[in-house]
């Protein structure tokens, strides 16, 4: 049913901006059709811009579901560097940095 809908749908609406524009014609006021063209014409600006937003929202979900993505988030979830280091308990400051033996810097 979906897919009557999917194609059935523009074509009603196609038929029934066509059926306005005779329809003022017919009933001899056809001067009302320049305000209907505008009215359309936001509408359909307006639905273009939907499916628009709509398409790159899909890609942009699309592009998280690629491999290289699934592997960077991963990567980023479950970090391989650090878990295989153990930590040692602090047993007082760091060693100073200097040369070895009381070496001088002239030699």
């Amino acid at each position: 049913m979906g897919i009557i809908h999917r194609f059935l749908g523009p074509v009603l609406i196609c038929v029934g901006i066509i059926n306005g524009v005779l329809g003022f014609n017919l009933a001899i006021a056809s001067h009302h059709n320049i305000s209907y063209a505008i009215v359309v014409l936001i509408i359909i600006i307006i639905l273009f811009g939907a499916a628009y937003l709509q398409m790159r929202r899909r890609r942009r979900q699309e592009a998280y579901n690629t491999p290289a993505a699934q592997n960077f988030q991963n990567a980023y979830n479950n970090p391989s560097y650090g878990n295989s280091i153990p930590l040692q308990p602090s047993n007082g400051p760091p060693p100073a940095y200097g040369r070895p033996n009381g070496a001088s810097v002239y030699q």
